[in-house]
């Protein structure tokens, strides 16, 4: 089976443009999963995790920079 994935740079721009985050949200697929690290929580110990198309949002993360 030949499958073929795009990414749509323009809902891209635009959500980064316009602080979208609902247009960010909508290139994530359905099965998203999000960890977030930095430098004092490793991957070991991640600061936050979460599951599913609303996992940025729900780590703490988003375009709107909330």
């Amino acid at each position: 089976m030949d499958t073929e994935t795009t990414f749509d740079l323009d809902t891209l721009r635009r959500g980064i443009e316009e602080r979208d985050a609902e247009a960010m949200l909508s290139l994530y697929a359905d099965d998203a999963e999000m960890t977030e690290v930095d430098k004092t929580n490793p991957p070991r110990a991640p600061a936050s995790s979460a599951a599913g198309r609303r996992s940025p949002s729900t780590c703490g993360m988003s375009a709107a920079g909330t």
